[in-house]
């Protein structure tokens, strides 16, 4: 049983994949691409906010947790973390496009 549509209006912003089920393309045309990537902008700072967040939540319920304690520098450590797995992600988009741009140039 497919799920009801969800509704959709201008300036929301919408959880999105880059692929659909069995890889298929979800962008239909390049602007629609362009469109999501405009309305991303940063990825790498949205995702070190949303990491980062997460910690600081995360060691605020620990004040409700008995023998438990929140500590600042547990946000810190777990921030540093979050910038460890950006910069692995980014490494690995770095050579998975250059590999792509490699293939493209060659002929077969």
């Amino acid at each position: 049983m497919a799920r009801k549509n969800r509704a959709w209006y201008p300036g929301a912003i919408y959880h999105v994949m880059n692929r659909g089920n069995r890889k298929a393309l979800i962008f239909k045309e390049k602007g629609d691409y362009q469109h999501f990537l405009e309305q991303v902008r940063d990825p790498w700072l949205a995702a070190w906010i949303a990491g980062t967040l997460y910690a600081a939540t995360d060691e605020l319920h620990q004040l409700f947790v008995e023998g438990r304690s929140c500590e600042f520098r547990d946000v810190c450590i777990d921030s540093a973390g979050v910038v460890l797995g950006i910069t692995i992600a980014a490494i690995a988009n770095a050579i998975r496009s250059r590999k792509r741009s490699d293939r493209k140039g060659t002929i077969c």
